[in-house]
């Protein structure tokens, strides 16, 4: 059996062990290549395309068929902060695809949080 185990976290480990709140040896176990990924908010500039493969993936999964979002939509989710990170932002577009009644994603499918100041 040829198994390979890839592992995510939050969380400081390295700080965690020197705590003992993580097992060293388990840490050294999968730590094999270190793969350091930006959040959401740091990587700004990537929100517009992962915007549209999570409405493509979002349309595929629900029947729907949204084939935009309007610029002014656009602006506040790259504008926003993302605290919940790439999760967050396939959640509101899930959410975003089930409230539009037309063919665009507007600042009115959009959660108050994100669409607040951006109405014009």
């Amino acid at each position: 059996m040829d198994v390979q185990i890839i592992a995510a976290s939050n969380r400081k480990l390295p700080e965690m062990i020197a705590e003992h709140q993580f097992r060293d040896d388990l840490y050294y176990r999968l730590k094999v290549v270190d793969l350091n990924l930006p959040t959401l908010a740091q990587r700004r500039v990537d929100i517009p395309e992962l915007v549209g493969y999570m409405v493509q993936k979002t349309n595929a999964a629900q029947g729907a068929n949204i084939t935009s979002i309007t610029p002014r939509a656009l602006k506040a989710l790259v504008k926003y902060s993302w605290p919940g990170n790439i999760r967050e932002l396939s959640n509101i577009i899930e959410r975003a695809v089930l409230f539009c009644d037309g063919d665009s994603i507007d600042l009115s499918h959009l959660p108050a949080e994100i669409s607040a100041g951006q109405l014009e």
